[in-house]
């Protein structure tokens, strides 16, 4: 069975953040905001599309969002 695994930023500092078992949410262990999975998942994607069509690297930087 495969899996995958994406690993996310806090866009808040940066931080890692983990996923809530049972949730449908991650959270940061740093600065402790949460975020529904669909959300961090969109703003990502929205940033990878942006430096797709500017033709650049994204660059996940909390000034980004």
């Amino acid at each position: 069975m495969a899996t995958q695994i994406t690993n996310y930023q806090c866009p808040n500092c940066m931080a890692a953040l983990n996923y809530q078992v049972g949730t449908d949410k991650v959270k940061c262990d740093s600065c402790g905001t949460e975020f529904d999975t669909a959300v961090i998942e969109q703003l990502f994607a929205d940033k990878e599309q942006a430096a797709a069509s500017a033709g650049t690297e994204p660059s996940f930087t909390a000034s980004a969002f």
